[in-house]
């Protein structure tokens, strides 16, 4: 019994020893599991700090970038103004006016002169070009009136009508042949366009009493480019919508008993810049947009439309 009781103390001490043996093991496991976690967490860490240095380095390389640009766009700006207002002092000796440059580009650099105006598309006024044009004008000199405001209070017009079978209508010299909000009116030239402005300065109307209105007659596109947009002022001119081919379009008698043939294509748009090889053009047909057009070719519709322009601006100014 005595030895049998001794044989199991001493199995039993064998498994205490194996117990604590395989718990000293699972400790160390653990230990190096613990220290392996807190290692990666540490070099992940590490690797946190050092991208977020240099990320923040290359935000503070952009940000002197960007700061860099501003400036330098600050100063292009700047010396933009600079030129625009070397030039209105030139333009002023000449024209009388203060303010004919304040929303001029001038690149000296390669000649180019655009006016920032606003436009106006003739939507709602589909054979009113001429007077959405003008209107555009008006509005640079702070006219503030609407294409439809000066078509019904200002535009002289007149429809066709039959007399003994034959159709009349008025000369577009004198009147705007049709209606402007109609798509069979034709449109009319420089005289009515003048008159209108005219009826509208003598109205009172507000910002107007300072302005001069007349009609440029053969003065070819690259001269009024030099004597007038160059200037700091639009001008209205007479070619044709997408400076394609006139055509012969309707014909009709006027009420002298002339007969009279309107060149299809007619349009109105306003000359608003210029550089070497371009002519730009606010149109009402594109939204109002500035869109442009090899010279060679505005000039050969101009003449074809018969080198008509309407000129408007602030103070008299000699021609």
């Amino acid at each position: 019994m005595k030895e049998f009781r001794k044989r199991k103390r001493k199995r039993g001490c064998k498994k205490y020893r194996r117990r604590k043996s395989r718990l000293a093991k699972n400790r160390k496991v653990c230990l190096k599991k613990a220290l392996v976690e807190g290692g990666l967490i540490i070099i992940i860490g590490v690797v946190v700090v050092i991208a977020a240095e240099i990320f923040g380095s290359c935000e503070n390389k952009k940000t002197k970038k960007n700061e860099i640009f501003l400036r330098q766009s600050t100063e292009d700006t700047k010396s933009r103004q600079s030129m625009v207002g070397n030039n209105r002092v030139e333009v002023n000796k000449e024209y009388g006016n203060e303010s004919v440059n304040e929303n001029m580009f001038i690149n000296s650099n390669s000649q180019s002169y655009i006016i920032h105006m606003d436009g106006y598309n003739q939507d709602t006024i589909p054979a009113g070009c001429e007077s959405v044009s003008v209107v555009m004008v008006l509005n640079y000199f702070n006219v503030k009136i609407s294409p439809h405001e000066f078509i019904d209070k200002y535009l002289q017009k007149k429809d066709f009508y039959y007399m003994e079978g034959v159709l009349y209508g008025p000369s577009p010299e004198e009147r705007f042949v049709g209606s402007p909000y109609d798509l069979g009116g034709l449109g009319c030239f420089p005289p009515v366009m003048v008159d209108a402005v005219n009826r509208l300065r003598n109205s009172g109307y507000p910002q107007s009493e300072n302005l001069t209105v007349w009609e440029l007659e053969d003065m070819s596109l690259e001269e009024i480019c030099q004597e007038y947009v160059a200037g700091g002022i639009p001008v209205s001119v007479w070619t044709t919508m997408n400076m394609s081919e006139p055509k012969q379009g309707k014909t009709f008698y006027l009420e002298d008993g002339t007969k009279y043939t309107w060149k299809s294509g007619e349009h109105c748009m306003v000359l608003c810049g210029f550089d070497e090889k371009y002519y730009y053009f606010k149109d009402s047909l594109k939204n109002g947009e500035t869109v442009s057009y090899e010279k060679q070719l505005a000039e050969k519709r101009y003449t074809q439309m018969g080198k008509r322009a309407v000129l408007i601006t602030e103070n008299e100014i000699k021609k």
